[in-house]
């Protein structure tokens, strides 16, 4: 799995918490920001969401994920009288109310976006999926909620970062069959091949090298390859290499040493790569 880590770490993840509170009365929470990869936990109670033609009743403990939030809806699972109210977890007056952890995911690199768009539009992670992590995660939530510290809004922002990184684990291991970039990580042969792509990015890789690293023929490789996950092998080498671009140009260094490291051998091919995978030239990039 050092690629996956590679590709998680490169994205540059964060993550706030937007809501942390025990909702009260005849409530109702919308979508916080439609686009935005967000997570609602809830931590006390139930509540019933409800999104297109879908609903579910969500328990303490459940969790839901969007990648890019869509229009949904969350209430109280039986009606409720009295105003909506917002009210901490030690609150007497919050005992018949609905706990709810929200959090968004930001990025500040570009491989967010195929990342993102591999997952499913929404994902519902029960608390009886007995996950291993989540348990002692839950816990911290949880402590901090009954009982914030000092560095309450920190560490909940910390752990919500965990919470998305075990998320795509997650869905990475009951997915193994669908069709996209995610699923050449878990892939037994292939993930191997991403790791050396990884490795040396500079190396001029063709499909007979690639077969090598794989086990594999060279049109078994190429078969499989775009099997899991819908590109050619050379569509994600050039892919990687442009994410690497992307942090070397924001660390000042010239077209030139930048071909080096992504094994471009003309600076006028890699400015051809570049802004066909991220949108921009380089030079637009890096004066962004």
């Amino acid at each position: 799995m050092d690629a996956f880590v590679d590709l998680i770490r490169r994205t540059r993840l964060s993550a706030r918490v937007y809501h942390n509170a025990m909702v009260c009365g005849d409530w109702q929470l919308n979508e916080y920001h439609p686009g935005t990869c967000c997570f609602h936990m809830v931590t006390f109670g139930q509540c019933r969401m409800t999104m297109k033609s879908e609903q579910a009743i969500l328990s303490a403990g459940d969790l839901v994920f969007f990648p890019r939030e869509i229009a949904h809806k969350m209430f109280p699972v039986s009606t409720q009288t009295g105003e909506q109210q917002h009210l901490a977890y030690s609150d007497k007056n919050a005992l018949h109310g609905t706990g709810l952890l929200c959090g968004a995911i930001c990025f500040d690199h570009p491989s967010a976006n195929q990342l993102l768009d591999a997952l499913p539009v929404f994902c519902v992670i029960p608390a009886s999926a007995n996950q291993s992590w989540f348990k002692p995660i839950y816990d911290l939530i949880l402590a901090e909620c009954y009982s914030p510290s000092l560095a309450s809004s920190v560490i909940l922002d910390r752990l919500s970062e965990l919470i998305f990184m075990q998320c795509l684990q997650y869905l990475i291991q009951q997915s193994p069959q669908k069709r996209n970039v995610l699923a050449l990580y878990a892939h037994t042969q292939l993930a191997k091949v991403i790791s050396a792509i990884h490795a040396h990015p500079d190396v001029g890789w063709t499909l007979e090298s690639l077969a090598q690293e794989a086990n594999m023929s060279r049109t078994q490789f190429a078969k499989v390859f775009r099997e899991v996950s819908g590109w050619t092998a050379m569509q994600y080498i050039t892919w990687w290499r442009m994410q690497i671009a992307v942090d070397l140009l924001r660390n000042g260094e010239s077209f030139g040493r930048i071909c080096d490291t992504i094994g471009y051998q003309s600076e006028a091919a890699f400015q051809r790569s570049f802004k066909q995978v991220v949108g921009v030239s380089p030079g637009k990039f890096r004066n962004k």
